[in-house]
């Protein structure tokens, strides 16, 4: 919802605001705890990123369709271009059986929320 929140206000030319979500079946995980703060009914979560706007300007809608259907290319779209290329990059080296190339790789995706899920995924697998 926040990615939908992100395109909307930029492309009608509005500061993105503040995202509320609500929910009555919250699940909070062993391990996840020291993520929150309890106050009494609620749990906040406070998550700080840098990374690019989902926006017209930033996600180009001609490219991404040649990115899914596989045409490698160079990408002017910075979301194409610094995150969803190196992740998919990181993902076949990880294939190929090599871990060091796709932690490198990984570790060269721009948006920290991409980065982070992408080398914790790898982790996970590397210890399973």
């Amino acid at each position: 919802m926040s990615i939908l929140q992100e395109w909307i206000a930029e492309s009608v030319g509005l500061k993105l605001g503040s995202m509320i979500q609500f929910t009555n079946n919250l699940h909070i995980y062993e391990g996840w705890e020291d993520k929150f703060s309890y106050d009494d009914t609620r749990f906040y979560g406070v998550v700080q990123f840098h990374g690019w706007k989902f926006s017209p300007g930033n996600l180009d809608e001609d490219e991404l369709m040649y990115f899914v259907e596989g045409d490698v290319r160079d990408y002017k779209c910075r979301i194409l271009r610094d995150n969803a290329v190196p992740m998919l990059a990181a993902w076949n080296a990880y294939k190929e059986g090599d871990i060091n190339k796709a932690a490198n790789l990984a570790g060269s995706i721009h948006d920290y929320d991409w980065r982070k899920a992408c080398v914790a995924w790898m982790l996970r697998k590397v210890d399973q």
